[in-house]
C-alpha cells in the first residue's frame, strides 16, 4: 500500500520485477556499492535476474565516476544521474567528533577505546545455505594485541557481518575486546566510530577511506571468491588498497602502516575511483524531490 501511494521512493536495492510505477511517481535509486569490486546485476556472470531500473528509475545517485560507469552498465540505465556523493556518506565526510561521540555512547563504548572494526562481505554459499559466515582464517586478537604494541593505546574490535548473512560463527565468546555488532542497522554510524578498518571485498572500503584513516583488505581467499562468487571491476593488484593475503602478511601490513602516510594512500584511492563525495548529497536529493513536486 504504502508503494503505491507514495510520491517518492527512495531505495538503494533493486525493485522488484512486478513493480508499478504511475507517472506521477519519483524512483530515486541510491545503490548501495557505489565503489564496490565486486561485478553486480548485468555485469556479472552469475547475474540470471531481470532488472526494471532502466525502466521505472528517474534518478540514480552516484558517488564517483567509477560508480557512474557501473550504473550505466550494471542495469543498462541511459537516464539521469546525480554525481554528488552518496547520502549516507555525508556523515563521513562532515566527520563530526559530537556524533562519534554520541555513537559510541549507544554502543557503550569509551571515548577513548581506539576501534578495529572488521567488517567482511556475504558468501553466496552462506546466503543461500541460511548458515552462519566463517571467519576462522583472521586472528584478530592478534592484530588488536599489535595495535595496542604499537600505539600504547586500548583497542578493542567490532565485528560486522553483511546484512545478508545471519552472522558469523567462531566469534571467541571468552573475548572481551571483540564485540558483535553485526544487529547495529547503520554501517556509515560503525565507519564514522572505527579507527580501523579490515574487511575483504566489501564497498564500505571505498567509503571508508572519507575518513583518511587506514584500511587493510584481507583476502586469503580471492581465488576461490572470483571464481565462485563474484569476479571483480578490476585487478585488485592494480588498486592503491593495502592487501593482504594470510595472517602473517596482515600483521606485517599493520606493523608498517605509517598514520602519516594514510590520507595520502586515501587521497590515490579516491583519485584511482574519481569521487565525488559533497557531504550534501542528502540536501541535494532532497531539493531534486522538491523541484518534482
Amino acid at each position: 500500500m504504502e508503494l503505491a501511494t507514495a510520491k517518492y521512493w527512495v531505495d538503494n536495492f533493486n525493485k522488484n520485477t512486478i513493480t508499478y510505477k504511475s507517472k506521477k511517481q519519483v524512483y530515486i535509486q541510491t545503490w548501495h556499492g557505489d565503489r564496490g569490486f565486486k561485478k553486480i546485476a548485468y555485469d556479472s556472470p552469475f547475474f540470471t535476474k531481470k532488472l526494471i531500473e532502466s525502466e521505472i528509475c528517474d534518478l540514480f545517485i552516484s558517488g564517483s565516476e567509477y560508480g557512474e560507469r557501473k550504473i550505466r552498465t550494471a542495469f543498462k540505465y541511459s537516464g539521469e544521474i546525480m554525481k554528488t556523493g552518496c547520502p549516507r556518506n555525508d556523515v563521513l565526510v562532515k566527520d563530526n567528533g559530537r556524533v562519534r561521540s554520541l555513537i559510541k555512547q549507544k554502543i557503550n563504548l569509551s571515548e577513548n577505546t581506539c576501534v578495529l572494526l572488521y567488517a567482511p562481505t556475504l558468501r553466496r554459499d552462506v546466503v543461500e545455505g541460511h548458515k552462519l559466515q566463517s571467519y576462522n582464517d583472521i586472528d584478530l586478537v592478534e592484530v588488536i594485541k599489535t595495535l595496542e604494541k604499537m600505539t600504547k593505546m586500548k583497542w578493542l574490535c567490532l565485528i560486522r557481518a553483511h546484512s545478508a548473512v545471519d552472522g558469523l560463527e567462531g566469534i571467541p565468546s571468552s573475548e572481551i575486546d571483540i564485540i558483535d555488532v553485526t544487529a547495529y542497522e547503520d554501517m556509515s554510524d560503525l565507519l564514522l566510530i572505527s579507527d580501523f578498518l579490515i574487511t575483504d571485498y566489501s564497498s564500505s572500503a571505498g567509503d571508508f577511506v572519507l575518513l583518511n584513516r587506514p584500511l587493510v583488505l584481507f583476502q586469503p581467499d580471492r581465488e576461490n571468491y572470483n571464481k565462485y562468487d563474484r569476479p571483480f571491476y578490476f585487478d585488485m593488484e592494480q588498486s592503491p588498497y593495502m592487501i593482504a593475503k594470510n595472517q602473517e602478511n596482515l600483521i606485517e601490513i599493520v606493523l608498517k602502516i605509517d598514520k602519516e602516510k594514510i590520507p595520502r594512500k586515501c587521497r590515490e584511492i579516491h583519485d584511482f575511483y574519481g569521487t565525488v563525495e559533497t557531504g550534501e548529497a542528502s540536501k541535494n536529493v532532497v531539493e531534486y524531490m522538491l523541484s518534482k513536486k
